[in-house]
């Protein structure tokens, strides 16, 4: 599929199976994606079986070479879903003008107002306050009633879909909670490019959180 049409794509999965530490990297990604790191068919097909039957996935990598060569092998362990991949990868989509988000912490400016945020709690804190301000605007502009009535409980279900428990400690775990919820707005037709910033926002922020972490680590 071209980049123009994975944009319009809504109901499927995106998924990027570079290595997370590429994920990270000055290149970006795709907002509403998830990372699913694999060098086989099988880490995909994994990943989505986890989650029940999906319409369709999309395989993405940094110029649509990996992702290419898995495409066949995806399709036959995933026979209730089609399957496609992102032609030119990541790189065709940014030379198309799609919005990008980004996790690389040393490119990325953190609000003042973050730079408080040290542990995985706090991050639950500023990670719910983003969602449910973009779930209520979206309800609202979308006019989807369950949504706006109760925002938290679509967080919980992208934790729980991400196999992550509501008080994680580990922040390592909470990017997939990111990823999740992402793809929860991008399904619902949020906008790509406010999703992009906020993704941006909180992989900036787990980032700061990560070295707080590792730092108490190494600490004598």
């Amino acid at each position: 599929m071209t980049p123009a049409e994975v944009a319009e794509l809504r109901g499927f999965s995106i998924v990027d199976i570079r290595p997370f530490e590429e994920r990270l990297g000055e290149l970006g990604f795709l907002p509403g994606s998830r990372s699913v790191p694999c060098v086989a068919a099988k880490d995909v097909w994994e990943a989505i079986e986890a989650e029940g039957v999906v319409p369709g996935v999309v395989l993405c990598c940094t110029s649509g070479r990996r992702s290419g060569a898995l495409l066949a092998e995806v399709r036959s362990l995933l026979s209730t879903s089609e399957v496609e991949h992102l032609e030119g990868g990541v790189l065709a989509w940014r030379a198309d003008g799609f919005p990008v988000a980004f996790g690389h912490l040393d490119d990325l400016e953190i609000d003042e107002a973050d730079r408080g945020v040290s542990t995985a709690e706090s991050f639950r804190r500023v990670l719910l306050s983003c969602f449910v301000a973009e779930a209520t605007e979206l309800a609202f502009d979308k006019e989807i009633e369950q949504l706006a009535a109760d925002p938290l409980a679509a967080l919980r279900r992208c934790y729980d879909a991400g196999g992550v428990p509501w008080d994680e400690s580990d922040p390592t775990r909470l990017y997939a909670v990111v990823d999740r919820a992402s793809a929860f707005f991008r399904r619902l037709g949020g906008d790509p490019s406010r999703i992009a910033a906020n993704v941006t926002r909180m992989y900036g922020i787990l980032g700061r959180v990560r070295s707080t972490v590792v730092d108490e680590e190494l600490r004598p």
